[in-house]
């Protein structure tokens, strides 16, 4: 007779935990269907990469400089990564797609602890099938794995508030050493937004002098100083404060304060992640209001062990994340990534329990699925519309935009259109448990589709021309010497032509006059950079250390002044030039 119910319950958990295991294998799936995006991937794998040629696993190196980016954790990880399955570009996106996965587990693991099995398998769902995590699990940067041991960290922070003895003590130590090893992937906020975040919950719930007086602290603090501090102290004493006034000042002070110009900012600086929440994380983004609310009810109470405890920790942890980073000078979607976790918990939580039980919450419901199918329309519009905005996105490529995009968009948009709308009437009609797995199909397919085709028809000619072209101009530069890249700025160049480069850009020259003559106007600085920026490239060449000129195909008659130039390839808009003279042998 007792067996009866346990076995009801492992076969009614069956299929989502299937479902969730193909969703996290589905990560895996196209981490080579395009090349290395943006700035940041190639520099991340670019420094990896040089760790494994030069056995230097210290020190990060990018284009001939150290960098002082990030620490090195990562970099170890994506250096692993490389001597287990080579230099292929799966390799450094490996570490972020593996972090993931490890999250939707930990979400798992973390509401099962609770005595909230179902709630872990809806909180690790959403995480897994959200916009956010389809694009940053295929992405060699920091913010997957700085995710996960920042919410480990806040997870067994919160398991120890709540444990006694010895489950205590080990809560505590893990917490310490994940927030070691977030320190060790990136910094201080590795630190600082779990310790920030633990303080004000404590405050918040008065239990701060208690947890003080209790907590055995020398053990956290040991594992936090045995794992994250060696590599800071080892790099201070090879290069002194230039690496503290480098990676400490520049990169988290005036990152924070003044910002810098290749990332996001505008005059809606403050609203830059709501519209994050409400696009990428869509539709959990626009549940906010509802799963927040739900917790100020008293029936939560019966929701034990952590009842309205866990509801406060949850709204801290993703209140504190969202606002420190709304009042960072310095934007880029993924910044924010750290809160996800907290969110998905949130909204499992709302559809787990629901809200039409408490009359006062149940405007704020149908205010939530309204919002919820507006943005649904209003973003299935935007797809609808994406042959028209990657035709303009294409000029500054000087491509052609592939006619397959249409019927990709045409899918796109009816998947997640179609899905909103069955997801918000089956939510408007109570069947809250049935909205919620199709918001979850309905992310997860689009998600596959984001993954192929679009991604590799979007990169088919704003990445692989020039990937193609730096991997030419690599073959004919010698050993030793380096790349001028005139006109074109990109981090792709170092890694696929595996030179370093320097790029004569307009912009680059228009500062450097602004600073010597600063009497001049932009429009004086402007003329005066066009006339500099071939002379400029005549320079670098004089020196002897260059090999190759990488530029754009309707540009290239500016340095037909310079030297007689020979052509030995390009793709799409780009061309490689080499002196006539040139000898291409290494």
């Amino acid at each position: 007779m007792t067996d009866a119910p346990a076995t009801t319950r492992r076969h009614r958990f069956r299929w989502p935990i299937i479902l969730l295991a193909i969703m996290a294998g589905s990560l895996f799936v196209g981490l080579e269907n395009i090349p290395l995006m943006d700035e940041d991937e190639p520099r991340f794998s670019t420094a990896a990469r040089t760790m494994v040629e030069t056995g230097d696993y210290i020190k990060p190196w990018f284009n001939d400089q150290p960098r002082y980016a990030k620490p090195v954790l990562i970099y170890w990880l994506m250096a692993g990564c490389y001597r287990v399955f080579g230099f292929r570009d799966m390799a450094p996106r490996l570490p972020s797609t593996v972090f993931s996965v490890l999250t939707a587990l930990a979400l798992y693991c973390f509401a099962r602890a609770l005595g909230r099995r179902r709630l872990g398998i809806m909180a690790a769902a959403a995480w897994l099938c959200m916009i956010q995590t389809t694009i940053w699990a295929r992405a060699a940067i920091t913010d997957a794995t700085l995710t996960f041991f920042i919410m480990s960290a806040l997870m067994c922070l919160f398991l120890g508030f709540r444990a006694e003895g010895r489950q205590r003590d080990l809560a505590f130590a893990a917490a310490g050493a994940a927030m070691g090893l977030a320190f060790l992937t990136k910094g201080l906020m590795g630190i600082v937004l779990p310790g920030f975040i633990a303080l004000v919950y404590l405050l918040w719930t008065r239990q701060l002098w208690q947890q003080v007086t209790h907590i055995r602290w020398w053990q956290p603090l040991l594992l936090f100083a045995v794992i994250g501090l060696p590599w800071y102290m080892i790099m201070y004493r090879i290069d002194g404060m230039v690496f503290i006034r480098a990676f400490f000042w520049h990169e988290h002070a005036e990152r924070f304060l003044r910002g810098f110009s290749h990332h996001r900012t505008s005059p809606l600086n403050y609203l830059y992640y709501v519209a994050i929440l409400l696009t990428l994380c869509y539709p959990w983004g626009a549940m906010i209001p509802a799963a927040l609310g739900q917790f100020r009810s008293r029936a939560f109470r019966v929701w034990k062990p952590a009842g309205q405890d866990l509801g406060r920790f949850l709204a801290v942890w993703f209140g504190a994340i969202f606002l420190g980073f709304s009042l960072s000078k310095t934007k880029n979607p993924q910044y924010i990534q750290a809160t996800y976790p907290a969110l998905c918990l949130l909204v499992a939580a709302l559809f787990e329990h629901g809200i039409r039980r408490w009359k006062r919450l149940q405007r704020v419901e149908k205010l939530t699925i309204a919002a919820c199918l507006v943005v649904g329309v209003l973003f299935s519009g935007i797809f609808a519309a994406l042959p028209w905005l990657l035709r303009f996105h294409a000029r500054q490529f000087d491509a052609e935009v592939p006619p397959a995009i249409v019927p990709t968009s045409w899918a796109l948009t009816a998947v997640l259109l179609g899905g909103t709308v069955a997801a918000t009437i089956a939510w408007a009609r109570g069947a809250r448990w049935r909205a919620y797995w199709l918001w979850v199909l309905t992310l997860w397919v689009f998600g596959i589709l984001l993954v192929y085709p679009t991604g590799p028809l979007v990169a088919s000619y704003s990445q692989v021309p020039i990937v193609e072209a730096s991997k030419i101009a690599g073959e004919h530069t010698p050993e030793g010497k380096k790349l001028i890249l005139y006109r074109v700025s990109s981090s792709d160049a170092v890694y696929y032509s595996h030179r370093a480069r320097t790029e004569v850009k307009k912009r680059a020259l228009m500062r450097e006059i602004a600073d010597r003559r600063p009497e001049l106007t932009s429009q004086q600085a402007a003329e005066l950079a066009e006339k500099l920026m071939v002379e400029r490239v005549a320079r670098l060449l004089a020196t002897g250390e260059y090999g190759a000129v990488l530029t754009r195909r309707k540009v290239e008659a500016d340095l037909k002044g310079v030297s007689k130039w020979q052509h030995v390839g390009g793709s799409g808009p780009y061309v490689v030039l080499i002196p006539a003279k040139h000898e291409t042998s290494p």
